[in-house]
């Protein structure tokens, strides 16, 4: 089964007046690069495993080493939590911190190591 890409809409954030065309752009090609969360209003964006990524008790991302990235502690799917979003010129469109989302797995390479 092929997983829906994510938009912002399904991430929870909507695309103000004030973007550029420009910047829309930027936003929803970013947000392709990760799958579907099935953000819930209770407990939030979920991993492709469908564990809850974040919660005071039992959120499953957990931190990793590079800035922002982190992981499901119960499949080990990689996720992003903090977003910097800018157009292909480098003007700043958004940044998002906090709000974990699984990468898309039809866009991620394993290492052979």
């Amino acid at each position: 089964m092929l997983l829906p890409a994510c938009t912002p809409e399904l991430a929870g954030f909507e695309v103000g007046e004030d973007v550029t065309p420009e910047g829309e752009a930027a936003l929803r090609g970013y947000f392709t690069t990760f799958a579907d969360p099935r953000l819930d209003p209770e407990t939030g964006p979920h991993c492709v495993c469908g564990e809850p990524l974040i919660g005071l008790l039992f959120g499953a991302f957990k931190w990793g080493l590079a800035w922002g990235e982190g992981y499901c502690t119960k499949c080990k799917h990689p996720a992003r939590a903090h977003h910097r979003i800018t157009t292909p010129d480098g003007s700043k469109v958004a940044e998002i911190y906090g709000i974990p989302l699984p990468y898309h797995p039809a866009l991620l390479q394993h290492s052979k190591d």
